[in-house]
């Protein structure tokens, strides 16, 4: 859940004191364990974030998603990979949307519904 993400971002941070600060994203001086954990929240959120975007506006796989990071690096990796498929995915929606007016009609819940009815039920 983005929320708990969020609230175990900012617990973590208030226990750096000075270490750090929060201006648009995290800036430290010193590398140590509390940064680092507090910069694989950031990049977990980011993905959770991106993973709800694409959930909105229907994305079809969203919903059977699964990966793995051993480290920083590829958490931060995979929240580049969520946050470029979710912008493709929304410049592909809104080309179909423009493309097919009578799909402007419906809510992206609505087509997933309709999607279920024709072709069977999504996880």
């Amino acid at each position: 859940n983005e929320e708990h993400l969020w609230d175990l971002r900012s617990h973590a941070f208030l226990t750096l004191g000075n270490k750090g600060s929060l201006q648009g994203g995290i800036t430290v001086t010193v590398e140590s364990p509390s940064q680092t954990f507090i910069q694989l929240i950031t990049a977990a959120q980011a993905i959770c974030k991106s993973i709800n975007n694409m959930k909105k506006i229907g994305h079809f796989d969203v919903y059977s998603f699964s990966s793995e990071a051993d480290d920083l690096l590829g958490l931060q990796q995979l929240q580049k990979h969520t946050a470029e498929l979710c912008e493709s995915w929304t410049k592909h929606v809104q080309k179909a949307r423009h493309d097919h007016y009578l799909l402007s009609f419906f809510s992206s819940r609505q087509l997933w519904e309709l999607r279920n009815i024709l072709f069977g039920s999504m996880p």
